[in-house]
This record gives C-alpha cells, structure tokens and sequence, in this order.
C-alpha cells in the first residue's frame, strides 16, 4: 500500500489507496513518555524527545518513519479529563437504567471515585468502563435480581470508603 498505491481486498479485488488516511498506533516509547511528562515535559518537547528516543533506541527504522507525514504522542489523560469520561460511562449507565424505567442519580464525588478507581497508569482510563460495568453494574444488577431496585423507583448511586466500593439508596 504505501509502495504501490494500493491494496487488493478479500475477493482479490485492486482497492486504490491515493487518498487514503491512515492511522498507526504504537506503545512503542510509553514508558519514556511517562517519565518524561513526570519530569514536566510537554507539548512539542515532549513530541521532539520521544521521536528521537524511538530513532535512538532503533524502535522502528528510519525508512518505515519517513513514510508518515506526522507523528502524534499523545500525554497520558490525567485530573480533570479522566473525571469528564467517569461522567460520561456514568451518564451511559444512566440511559441504560432509563430503559427500564429506573431513574439513577450520583451521590457528590462518585464521578472523582470512578475515575481514581478505575485509572491505570499503564492502561489510562480504559479500566474504568470495568468499574462501571462490572463493580457498580454487579451491585446494581444483584439489587434488580433481588427486586430490591424495581420499575419506577428512583435511586442514588454514592461512593463508598474503599476501592471499588459503591452503594445505593431509594430516593
């Protein structure tokens, strides 16, 4: 593709890649990324170091670079960013109850213990969507079974003491 222009799909058909876009990911240098944000390197010095540790390191070679038109290194989400995607699973939890006719408000802070639970330095804020479909859908999803949470009833989910903690109260 990148030599020719082009590619053949599954029936052997020639697709023309001209005007394709094409997007590469890579973990390759992300522990020097971290070291590096630690240290308060940013922005396009944090973009600059990491290309010249990977070039440095041999991590990919010079002439399989030199076919992308940009690199981007993404910095690890932190703070505030990782609390905004807790809001959001946290609202997708909210429709999905809605479904059932089961109306859920958040306790203060859940959304701040969502996102400190569910954060992983290596992983970023992907084990969040485990802290709300697993820990919290499991203590919900056993107090529906329980008929404890039922059709019409208005609930609150809160923050409790503890890693992955959470309960709820009618409302």
């Amino acid at each position: 593709m990148l030599d020719e222009g082009y590619i053949n799909d599954a029936s052997g058909n020639k697709v023309i890649c001209h005007h394709l876009f094409v997007v590469a990911t890579s973990n390759a240098g992300a522990k020097f990324v971290r070291q590096q944000v630690a240290n308060g390197v940013k922005g396009e010095e944090l973009q600059k170091s990491v290309i010249d540790f990977i070039q440095k390191e041999g991590l990919f070679s010079p002439e399989f670079l030199n076919r992308f038109d940009g690199v981007v290194v993404f910095e690890p989400i932190e703070g505030e960013n990782l609390v905004k995607i807790a809001e959001l699973m946290l609202r997708d939890l909210r429709e999905n109850l809605l479904k059932k006719n089961i109306n859920i408000s958040f306790g203060l802070g859940l959304a701040e213990k969502v996102a400190k639970d569910g954060f992983d330095i290596e992983f970023g804020a992907r084990p969040m969507r485990r802290v709300v479909d697993l820990v919290i859908g499991d203590v919900l999803g056993k107090a529906i079974i329980e008929n404890k949470i039922l059709s019409g009833d208005k609930i609150e989910l809160l923050p409790e003491d503890g890693k992955d903690n959470y309960s709820w109260k009618k409302i």
